[in-house]
């Protein structure tokens, strides 16, 4: 059981480390940035686990991160999702030529027009929320944030 909890956090790391790569064209990806070095503490761990008197390497703590990791990156292919829905609605527009700067000043995108209304009322959402929490948690006085 604990070889295959292993083999299937390495092979779900691999999987979703080739989709945000097919997805977004780079690496540097939030989910990658949560699973590459998490990768690199467990490799360490798995190492040095049973020797030199260290306890051994509990691997159903693995769950978690087996089932966070497609968690933590749905939002990522929901925003794919929404790019390519909005990018599939500006097919009528005219695509820029080879060069922008040969273009006429009336084939060129308007990249002034753009509004960002929903991800901005997104993002002063969760500020609040946020905040709000951050409030709550000071005024309540049960000791340090970040103990829970």
């Amino acid at each position: 059981m604990s070889i295959f909890l292993l083999l299937v956090l390495i092979t779900e790391a691999v999987l979703l480390f080739l989709l945000e790569k097919k997805m977004w064209n780079t690496g540097y990806t939030p989910l990658n940035f949560l699973m590459i070095p998490y990768g690199a503490v467990l490799g360490i761990t798995l190492l040095f686990s049973g020797r030199w008197g260290l306890d051994e390497f509990y691997y159903p703590s693995l769950i978690p991160w087996i089932i966070g990791l497609p968690l933590f990156a749905m939002p990522g292919w929901l925003f794919f999702l929404a790019e390519r829905r909005f990018a599939a609605r500006k097919t009528n527009r005219k695509k820029p030529g080879k060069n922008f700067c040969d273009m006429s000043e009336n084939d060129r995108p308007d990249f002034k027009r753009k509004s960002y209304r929903y991800e901005t009322g997104l993002a002063i959402a969760v500020l609040i929320a946020l905040s709000v929490r951050l409030i709550i948690l000071l005024a309540q006085g049960r000791g340090m944030i970040g103990n829970e």
